[in-house]
């Protein structure tokens, strides 16, 4: 599986159309995966 990291919105979105999944911080100290 091929992750990535950021929390740059637009670019979670366009790797999201891309198939790729994204980890990005939810809150001060909390990570979330967003899956394809």
């Amino acid at each position: 599986d091929v992750y990535a990291v950021t929390n740059d919105r637009p670019l979670r979105d366009r790797l999201l159309d891309a198939g790729v999944d994204v980890i990005g911080l939810r809150g001060r100290n909390t990570l979330e995966i967003t899956e394809t």
